[in-house]
């Protein structure tokens, strides 16, 4: 079974993920979202539960997307130990990590990167604002969690599915008490 890992904030996860988890099913039979349970340089962060509640609502009627609370039971947030992880607690031994070119441009900073190339195969998805990496462009919308969270009762929840905009507006998740 060829399975695809993708991890992120998704802080909130908006059509942008979605148009990115679309994409990957026409190439892998099952991906995995993993989202960050702690990230050490984020203040104020959302409940984990609120965004695994809202990558279930986005996600929830595709049986080839699953959403893993794997980093919820590591001491590490390391991609190195989430990857580590799932090969050893799942005895997996074919696993794509899904990376934006974001993060690719980075990644030779990355904790045991090296050791990440051996372990896994990457697959890159391109992103508005970087230098094409490949003409599999998955992404096509031009905006982050980031710029949702601080505008979501603007006109950027146009890019949130309506059942997050509901999630949100009853969770009174990022000042999110109008729709």
């Amino acid at each position: 079974m060829n399975i695809a890992i993708f991890g992120g904030a998704f802080n909130p996860p908006h059509k942008g993920h979605e148009q990115i988890v679309k994409s990957l099913l026409n190439d892998y039979d099952k991906v995995i979202l993993v989202p960050t349970y702690s990230s050490l340089c984020k203040k104020n962060e959302t409940p984990f539960s609120d965004i695994v509640n809202m990558l279930n609502i986005l996600f929830k009627e595709n049986d080839n997307i699953s959403i893993s609370l794997i980093e919820e039971h590591l001491k590490s947030s390391y991609t190195f130990d989430v990857i580590k992880a799932f090969i050893d607690v799942y005895n997996l031994d074919k696993l794509t990590l899904i990376i934006g070119r974001d993060q690719d441009l980075n990644f030779n900073n990355w904790y045991k990167h090296e050791e990440i190339k051996a372990m896994v195969n990457i697959d890159v998805f391109n992103r508005p604002g970087y230098d094409t990496l490949s003409d599999k462009s998955i992404i096509t919308m031009d905006v982050s969690s980031s710029q949702i969270r601080n505008a979501v009762s603007n006109n950027l929840i146009e890019y949130l599915d309506e059942k997050i905009i509901e999630y949100i507006t009853e969770n009174k998740l990022y000042g999110g008490n109008n729709e």
